[in-house]
Parts: C-alpha cells; structure tokens; sequence
C-alpha cells in the first residue's frame, strides 16, 4: 500500500502523461492586458476643476497627457478626483506650462486591485517609463533630505519651476503675524512651501509682523516681506520645485534658484 501511495506521488509531481499538465492562470496579467485594451477607447479630458467635478471619488488608474503625448501613468488609491485634482493644482502653479495643454483618462478599479501596483504594470505593458513618471513629476514634498541636491536639467522641477507670481487672495490688508501669514501662504500656495516648526509656533513667527497694504500680494512680495519682517538668521529659499524657510541652515543650496534676504 505505501509503495502504491509512492508511485501515484511520482506521477503527479514528474507530469509525464501527455494527457495532463499544470495550469496557472494569470490573473494580473489578464486584468493588465483588460486595461490596456480599454484607455485607447477612452477619449482624453481637459485637466480642468469643471471636468474633475465629473470624476468620481473612486480609486483607479489614470493617465496624463501633456500636447497630446502620454506622459504619465499613475495611481489614486482612494480618490481618482482627488489624485488628477492634486496635479491640476501643482501644473498651475508652474512656469513654462499652462494646464490648458494637459488632459486626462482613467479607469475605475475596485480597491481590492489597487494593491497589486496597476499601474506599474501598464507602463510594463507599455514598454517602459512615461517622461513625468521617470523625471521627477509627483504630488509629494520630496522631503528636507533631498534640499541640498543638484537636480538635473531634465527633471520636471527643473523644466517647470514653481511661480513666484501666484497670487496669493486670501491675505487681506493691515497687520498680520508671521504665523498667520505662513500658515495661509502654505494653505493656499500650489507647491510645497515647508517652513522650520511644521506646526508654525516657533516664537519668532508669533512676534513679527507684517503690514499688507495692497489688495493682492504675490507668493515674491510675502516671501519678501516676511524674510525682512523675521530676526536675523532666517532664510527663505526657493528651490526649482518648492519653497523652504529655517532658521541658521546652509545659506546656499546646490540648486536653489533665490533666497530671500
């Protein structure tokens, strides 16, 4: 009976009938090769606040296109609206680019997928890394480690600078605190400005002051002001991509396109 058991073991684990063979099926490779199949009849949507209204809070794949060209395959765990929302946001308030140039498609998934990295594998599907997903192009602060690195030409926030111009209108005329001013600055600017003390209650902030005597103040005139409002050793640095502002740090970062003072 146990040299019978043994055999019949032999033969399931060697497969040498003709008439049987293992079978695996390729449940991400089929549902890679589903979606795929489905974005090219997906007609592309202006990247605007009108047409994301229409867009459900659903997660999903998405794709970005910039003239026409497919340039960014991405993800949206939670929120596709919110996710092509965060971009819409962080175009507008760059140089050399309008949002007008950029549209979008994406496919609902249901949020059991989205785990499995959809769309990693569409950009293997599509034979490698679309321009933004390889050049730097994301909705995240990179992060205080990364300030003093040289960027290279090619990379998104080298291409397409944060605007100094964007205007900020929620800061109203007469006398406000540094703290007041940073707080709505970060809240209303469309790229990252991180300041020392993410809570803003370092003491210097609550004791300056800053008078605001126009209508309309530009992310240049507060960045101004506040650096001439705060004590001495205080520096606000623009960076290619994003704004920082501390206290006795490097008074030169390797890419930094101005500081104020």
């Amino acid at each position: 009976m146990v040299t019978a058991r043994l055999q019949a073991s032999e033969i399931g684990v060697n497969q040498k009938l003709a008439s049987t063979k293992h079978f695996t099926f390729d449940l991400t490779g089929a549902l890679v090769e589903q979606l795929h199949s489905e974005i090219p009849q997906l007609a592309p949507e202006p990247l605007t606040p009108s047409g994301l209204a229409e867009v459900a809070e659903s997660p999903g794949v998405y794709q970005l296109y910039w003239r026409g060209d497919l340039v960014y395959i991405g993800k949206a765990d939670i929120s596709l609206r919110g996710r092509l929302y965060d971009h819409y946001r962080k175009i507008s308030g760059r140089k050399n680019i309008s949002v007008e140039d950029v549209s979008f498609t994406g496919l609902y998934l249901e949020g059991t997928w989205i785990p499995v990295g959809p769309e990693q594998m569409l950009i293997k599907r599509y034979g490698g890394e679309p321009l933004w997903n390889k050049n730097g192009f994301g909705p995240n602060d990179p992060g205080k480690e990364r300030d003093n690195t040289r960027i290279k030409d090619s990379h998104f926030d080298a291409q397409f600078p944060a605007d100094l111009d964007w205007p900020l209108v929620g800061i109203g005329l007469g006398v406000h605190s540094v703290r007041e001013l940073i707080k709505q600055a970060k809240e209303e600017l469309p790229y990252t400005f991180r300041f020392q003390d993410k809570y803003a209650r370092h003491p210097d902030y609550v004791r300056s002051y800053v008078r605001i005597s126009g209508p309309v103040v530009t992310a240049d005139q507060l960045f101004s002001a506040i650096a001439e409002a705060l004590p001495a050793g205080w520096q606000i640095t623009v960076l290619p991509g994003y704004v920082i502002m501390y206290k006795n740090y490097p008074t030169l970062y390797q890419s930094q396109l101005r500081a104020y003072p």
